[in-house]
């Protein structure tokens, strides 16, 4: 078993995925558009950069950097695979892959509706992978986390899928009652996954500190940080024959050692 985090460092992952390295970049959660952000960009103009690579600030764009430019400038020079995306169209592909081609990312394993994926397949082949995930736009349904997601895993499995994601952050506990990572629920559709050929658990576990501290203060309700890294032992140990990759740092961008 691998159990790899999600971050800037390329890491070694399974030869049954088809890849070797792996590096994904995240943005850090969004905060409200402040003045600060015109100060922040002025700053790297003063420092580094040159007026040809400041934007006006969008929503989009919080920091008015010319992405194009920027990628020239990225010191890794050699394939990337961005390991966790969300396209959720064919339309989205689209806008994403010339961004794509200036920083040299040469494949993608995207959290994609199921719906999407025949059309993103037929346009951009195996450039974009996906990891299976439930229909999160039919959470009310008594279904979608049982016999749906199973359904889902089968299918996508005969598409060729071989990653499958299970998200378990605190607050998806407002989500769904199903939403902690050993819910037997959970553990149901894990146990199927494996058993038909599933190579690479994702999972979101925990969040960062700061977190635990403003919005997940009622631990009675979301758990303490380390509650929920018992609980992916708890899974690591079952599907300890199964590679994992943790999201978002692992969950612990603290602690990235």
């Amino acid at each position: 078993m691998t159990v790899l985090k999600d971050c800037y460092k390329p890491v070694s992952v399974g030869h049954e995925l088809g890849v070797k390295q792996v590096a994904a970049y995240h943005a850090p959660a969004r905060e409200p558009h402040s003045p600060l952000q015109h100060d922040r960009a002025a700053e790297l103009m003063t420092s580094t950069l040159s007026f040809s690579d400041l934007l006006p600030l969008n929503d989009a764009n919080r920091l008015g950097l010319n992405y194009h430019v920027q990628s020239a400038r990225l010191p890794w020079s050699g394939p990337i695979v961005d390991a966790h995306l969300h396209i959720n169209s064919v339309q989205v592909a689209r806008e994403l892959m010339p961004v794509a081609d200036w920083f040299g990312i040469k494949q993608f394993w995207s959290q994609t509706p199921m719906e999407e994926v025949d059309a993103i397949t037929a346009e951009f082949g195996d450039r974009v992978r996906f990891v299976a995930v439930p229909n999160y736009f039919a959470r009310d349904r008594s279904d979608t986390f049982t016999t749906d997601w199973l359904h889902r895993l089968d299918a996508m499995r005969k598409r060729g899928c071989l990653m499958c994601k299970f998200w378990a952050a605190p607050r998806g506990r407002d989500f769904h009652p199903t939403f902690e990572l050993d819910h037997p629920t959970r553990l149901a559709a894990m146990r199927h996954a494996r058993s038909i050929g599933y190579k690479l658990f994702v999972a979101h576990v925990a969040d960062p500190d700061t977190w635990f501290a403003t919005m997940y203060k009622d631990a009675n309700r979301y758990g303490t940080k380390a509650s929920h890294y018992d609980k992916l032992r708890r899974v690591l140990e079952e599907f300890h024959d199964v590679n994992w990759m943790v999201a978002h740092m692992g969950g612990y961008p603290e602690r990235l050692d």
